[in-house]
């Protein structure tokens, strides 16, 4: 827990995600700083038991999904050349990430696919 602004906030690790947000209470009195202590208490709590982390946004569109609609929706507004460019690049991405939920594709796994692109020459 730590004071930003005259405003107790805290940071918190689980399990690989970071939560990190102000707790309303001001920076000031004894009986403040034991409020945010106890708020930041009820946030660890429901972080471990689970009832912290709302559904994350993508985790029921796949990767392939959201390809689809751009390529639907904001690609013909953009030049043929453009058009061109997109559909091939497509053509690398679905064999890597079309199955992939878009809350499960992280850095490291783009981190691979770049490997995997540059080994293919």
């Amino acid at each position: 827990m730590f004071p930003r602004s005259g405003v107790w906030y805290t940071c918190i690790r689980y399990k690989g995600r970071k939560v990190q947000r102000s707790l309303g209470v001001k920076v000031g009195k004894k009986a403040d700083e034991m409020l945010a202590l106890n708020i930041e208490s009820k946030i660890r709590t429901e972080i471990v038991e689970g009832s912290y982390f709302e559904k994350l946004v993508g985790d029921d569109k796949t990767f392939s999904q959201l390809l689809d609609r751009f390529m639907r929706e904001y690609a013909p507004k953009k030049s043929v050349n453009m058009q061109k460019s997109y559909t091939a690049s497509s053509k690398h991405l679905i064999p890597f990430f079309g199955k992939e939920s878009l809350a499960s594709i992280t850095s490291k796994k783009i981190s691979k696919y770049k490997v995997v692109r540059y080994e293919e020459g």
